[in-house]
């Protein structure tokens, strides 16, 4: 186990955001051929997010296909306190590139990665993978 343990992550989904979720874990878990923990797909999913120019994340937080992800089902995903730093990196990129605007979110966040990776090649999947394997090794 990774030296900073596991936390629970609150996702607030919308029933295409739940189905969204399982879709890409199941993309995520082919890419990587191995079972993976739920809150490691959202994690690939903000890394595959933190390659985007901040202004195109912001205004992807804006459009309505990451919107109708979020809604109130509230899911509970395990990860380690990375998927917090990418989290709170991808909350001050926003902030740094638009001064007026308040700060998204968390769970915006979260469903803008999840779009992200919806819409992602393996190859970037791929990519952003063994990013996290970087971090947290087998």
């Amino acid at each position: 186990m990774d030296a900073r343990g596991s936390r629970t992550y609150k996702l607030c989904l919308s029933d295409a955001g739940f189905d969204h979720l399982l879709d890409c874990h199941r993309r995520v878990g082919l890419v990587a051929r191995s079972l993976l923990p739920f809150g490691a797909t959202v994690f690939v999913g903000l890394t595959i997010a933190d390659d985007l120019a901040p202004t195109v994340l912001a205004a992807m937080l804006d459009a309505p296909a990451c919107q109708s992800l979020v809604g109130r089902e509230v899911r509970f995903v395990g990860f380690t306190g990375h998927l917090a730093d990418i989290t709170e990196r991808l909350r001050e990129r926003v902030l740094l590139e638009a001064a007026s605007r308040k700060a998204p979110k968390i769970n915006r966040l979260y469903a803008a990665g999840l779009s992200c990776l919806g819409s992602a090649s393996e190859e970037a999947i791929g990519g952003a993978y063994r990013r996290l394997r970087a971090i947290r090794p087998a």
